[in-house]
């Protein structure tokens, strides 16, 4: 599975059962990343959302017999990845902070808007960096909005099976497709609102120096 999502240097991810900040930039990645694919999420997500979120096959995680139109529910995860069947690799977990720890074991791939700065928060994604689990595969240079920085990173499992680096010829020409789509998805976008690399330091996310 993939999960997408926006967090402060804490690792914050919401208050009070939202994000912690909307920006443009930030909301059209999440639109064009997910479209087209299956979306897994809470009840109390899919409430804070105006409805079924379109172009997308959206599932909801709830014990509780949950029921809304343009959704699919699944009452554990057995009955998630039953649903999900050829799906299960490129569906989305897109929250909440429940959904997430629960599904992390099953996630190869997270997609993480770095903000630059620290947010009041009060719900939580693991520390991804203090995790000996994923390691950041890729990094976008910062951008900026509104006066706050942030960077758009791709964190992998380790020996997850996903190719990062070619060890032959198809391998190579994969990886090669692959930094090309991130480019394009990543870079091309923003290149006009550019102002730094984003060098990554450890404990210290997103620097303007």
């Amino acid at each position: 599975m993939q999960a997408i999502l926006s967090a402060d240097q804490n690792w914050g991810i919401g208050k009070d059962g939202g994000l912690l900040v909307r920006v443009s930039e930030d909301m059209k990645f999440f639109r064009e990343t997910t479209r087209g694919h299956a979306v897994v999420m809470g009840r109390k997500t899919f409430e804070s959302l105006p409805g079924a979120l379109p172009g997308r096959r959206n599932i909801v995680l709830s014990r509780g017999g949950f029921y809304a139109p343009g959704v699919e529910t699944a009452a554990d995860v057995a009955a998630l990845f039953a649903l999900l069947g050829g799906q299960k690799e490129d569906a989305f977990v897109i929250g909440g902070g429940e959904i997430y720890r629960l599904l992390l074991p099953y996630t190869d791939r997270i997609l993480v808007t770095r903000w630059d700065a620290v947010l009041e928060a009060d719900t939580f994604f693991p520390n991804l960096d203090a995790s000996g689990e994923f390691f950041l595969a890729e990094q976008s240079p910062r951008q900026e909005s509104g006066g706050l920085g942030f960077c758009f990173c791709e964190y992998r499992r380790k020996n997850s099976g996903r190719t990062c680096k070619g060890t032959d010829g198809r391998a190579g020409k994969e990886n090669k497709n692959k930094k090309e789509r991130i480019a394009l998805l990543f870079i091309l976008p923003y290149q006009l609102n550019l102002q730094a690399d984003c060098r990554w330091h450890p404990g210290k996310y997103c620097p303007s120096g």
